[in-house]
């Protein structure tokens, strides 16, 4: 069966087996095995010949100049021994003789004997510059290589007793002739050496790269699938023969596996058509039942990657909360459609899901769980799908949190229920009170009138009094007005105002209901001022003391508005989650006309709330601080000389006077002396907080206070010292009937010990 026929029935034969990689590498430019062969074995020829020949070359250069050189000492030592005689008596003739006789061998350059005194006696031929030195003598024999010729110097050394010395010279240019002969002989054999070799090297490689390359062709055929080809030709019984005849064989296995593949291939084909029909039906009834799960469930589910693409498939019901997104539509904007202004705020947080170096739990806090509308409150959980290890995407779950709400409200409604009338019980008046006064307030800031800053005060003391009864849903709403006043700069309102209204109503009707009618006419005396009273009678004090005794319960007691003080100061560190508070109430039986301290005692609770949220510090600071770990606040009211003096002091860590100063700046006040910066802490908008809360951080308190005070022409006294405490004193002039005596108010700053 042919690959065509193979691919035809859906098993396509070259692409398992890569053949472009297979390729690839034959088809670049490069040595073939042949030429790699004949490269190498020819490399090795030439080699292994120049080797030999220059070894054999200079051996024999070697034992040429070493025969030289022997023939220069022999003809030295038998001339040397012939001439002694004519050293002995002087005789040149004999001198003569030997080296003619010497001579004779064309070899010789030139031959020089001197006598005992260094004198020649008989030279012969053209003697070298160097021999001029030999005439003093030599203990022995002495061989001289020069460039052209060999120099033997022989002592000559007679029987009666003078000495000379021989000079023999040999030249060398029958041994360079012959070294040059060698040389060209060499040559000529090593070439010849190398021809042979060259011509083997290329007979043997041609076979062996010939039949190793039909047996690549053959294999990369097989790689590219093509198996139906004629085996190949087994040639002798050497590597390659075996290489060639397993290749045959492997090549018949693969043939036979390929066939059976073949077939297996078109029987498992059918049986995963089958499969795949099957599971695609199972899979369309599943979707069919999850996207009827989808469409009724009561929650919104949808999947979101980390840049804001929403998945396609999604929970009906999210389509009927926020619509239907648009095309390509992030998630971000798609939810800023439904609620104006939330998909911003969605944004922020998810854009940090990308920060590693936060722990995903801390980035998933940061998503916003509630988001709302007019009509919608929709709760947000978000879990995390991860892929690879990496976090991928998020699955939104969105549900209807309305009712939760609501029935969060109601409980909210219920405790605030109990407080109320817990408060009722205790303090009926003061109760009562607190709505005249409270309703004073509102009318005050629905009417519009007078500057914004004002009304900001206002609402910062509504706030602050509601607290101070438990009314935290009032609390609530007068810290979100605050909020949108500062955000937006202007003052409230329509929709605002109508809240507040609408808020106040619902109070007023819930706690109208709790107190039932009060005859105006009613008088509340508690036991303590008639026991007074019976006391003075008994110990026979005047009838007008009495008569004033019993005329001053038609007055308020100061003591009542100090205890609330002290009960909002411990509700309050309670709720910063610092420790109960030991609060000192020295009231001296000050009694005061309630018409006309309403609103002092409405600005007295920032200072309040000032003490224990600003002053204060939490147990460890006061511990490290040799503190108690209670705080402690002294109320204290005292009448004298006509002035009423209101003393409120904390053992907290006092007023940081340097942050106030930096503050005061910020906002253009002066701040160089000490007085200029207890101003500032009275001015209007200051505070060392970077963030406003529930309690405090708008800087609308104190200055709250101030107008109070000035209202009835008080003095302020502000006496802090750093990690001791801070304590306000308040003074007010006063009539016999407990109403403010009309003087010109002042404001007066006093440090600590001044």
């Amino acid at each position: 069966m042919s690959s065509q026929q193979g691919h035809a029935q859906g098993m396509p034969p070259a692409q398992p087996f890569h053949t472009s990689e297979m390729r690839g590498p034959l088809q670049r430019k490069g040595l073939s095995l042949t030429h790699k062969l004949i490269a190498l074995m020819g490399t090795t020829t030439v080699t292994v010949v120049a080797v030999l020949t220059g070894f054999f070359l200079k051996q024999q250069i070697e034992a040429s100049h070493a025969a030289l050189t022997r023939k220069a000492t022999t003809y030295g030592a038998l001339a040397a021994r012939q001439v002694a005689p004519a050293v002995a008596f002087d005789d040149r003739e004999t001198a003569r003789e030997v080296f003619d006789a010497v001579a004779l061998d064309d070899e010789i350059e030139s031959l020089t004997l001197f006598n005992a005194s260094g004198d020649v006696l008989h030279a012969r031929g053209a003697a070298g510059a160097w021999v001029a030195k030999a005439k003093n003598g030599v203990q022995q024999q002495r061989v001289v290589e020069l460039d052209d010729r060999v120099g033997v110097v022989s002592p000559v050394v007679s029987a009666e007793g003078p000495r000379g010395t021989l000079v023999v010279e040999l030249s060398t240019r029958k041994l360079e002739e012959a070294v040059s002969s060698l040389t060209r002989t060499a040559a000529l054999v090593g070439l010849l050496a190398i021809a042979i070799g060259m011509l083997l090297a290329y007979t043997i490689a041609h076979s062996i790269g010939r039949r190793i390359g039909s047996i690549a062709k053959a294999a990369v055929g097989v790689a590219g699938g093509e198996f139906e080809q004629p085996p190949l030709p087994v040639v002798g019984s050497d590597e390659v023969a075996h290489l060639a005849h397993g290749f045959n064989s492997m090549v018949q296995q693969i043939q036979r596996l390929f066939a059976a593949a073949r077939e297996n291939a078109v029987t498992e084909q059918a049986r995963l058509e089958g499969l795949v029909q099957a599971r695609t039906v199972e899979l369309d009834h599943r979707n069919a039942d999850m996207r009827l799960v989808l469409d009724n469930v009561g929650q919104g589910f949808l999947t979101v990657g980390l840049d804001g693409k929403m998945s396609r498939e999604r929970s009906a019901i999210v389509d009927s909360w926020l619509g239907t997104p648009g095309e390509g539509e992030t998630f971000f904007a798609y939810v800023d459609r439904a609620l104006p202004g939330k998909g911003d705020y969605l944004r922020v947080g998810w854009d940090a899901l990308t920060e590693d170096w936060m722990p995903l739990e801390m980035r998933l806090s940061q998503l916003p769980s509630e988001l709302q509308n007019e009509r919608l409150h929709l709760g947000f959980s978000y879990q995390p799908i991860f892929e690879n290890g990496a976090l991928h995407k998020l699955l939104v779950i969105v549900t209807d949190i309305a009712p939760l709400v609501e029935r969060r409200r109601a409980e909210d409604e219920e405790r605030e229920l109990v407080q109320v009338v817990r408060k009722l019980l205790s303090d009926h008046r003061g109760f009562q009170e607190y709505i005249e006064e409270a309703s004073s307030l509102v009318s005050e800031i629905l009417d519009g009138n007078g500057d914004l800053t004002r009304r900001k005060r206002l609402l910062h003391t509504l706030k602050g009094n509601s607290a101070i009864f438990g009314f935290e849903s009032m609390v609530r709403l007068c810290h979100e007005l605050e909020d949108g006043m500062q955000t937006s700069g202007t003052d409230l309102s329509y929709a605002e105002k109508q809240c507040l209204l609408l808020g106040w109503e619902r109070l007023q009707v819930k706690v109208t209901a709790l107190m039932g009618e009060r005859s105006p006419e009613l008088l509340e005396v508690h036991r303590r001022d008639v026991q007074h009273v019976v006391a003075n009678i008994n110990a026979g004090a005047r009838p007008s003391l009495i008569t004033h005794l019993i005329h001053s319960w038609e007055l308020e007691p100061a003591r009542a508005r100090l205890t609330r003080l002290g009960e909002y100061a411990n509700a309050l560190a309670k709720r910063l989650d610092k420790q109960p508070l030991v609060v000192d109430e020295e009231s001296n039986d000050v009694r005061l006309h309630p018409a006309h301290w309403i609103g002092f005692w409405q600005a007295m609770v920032h200072v309040v709330r000032n003490a224990v949220d600003h002053g204060l510090e939490g147990a460890e600071a006061r511990r490290a601080a040799g503190k108690p770990e209670a705080g402690h606040i002294k109320l204290r009211t005292s009448l004298a000389n006509g002035w009423l003096q209101l003393r409120i002091e904390d053992d907290g860590a006092g007023i940081d006077w340097a942050r106030v100063a930096q503050s005061a700046k910020k906002r253009g006040l002066p701040s160089a002396t000490h007085q200029q910066l207890v101003a500032a802490v009275l001015a209007d908008g200051l505070s060392t907080r970077e963030e406003a809360s529930h309690t405090s951080g708008r800087g609308l308190g104190l200055s709250a206070v101030r107008e109070a005070c000035e209202a009835i022409g008080g003095t302020i006294t502000i006496q802090s010292e750093r990690g001791k405490g801070t304590a306000f004193c308040i003074n007010v002039p006063v009539d016999a009937l407990g109403r403010p005596a009309p003087v010109t108010s002042t404001v007066v700053s006093r440090a600590a010990g001044a």
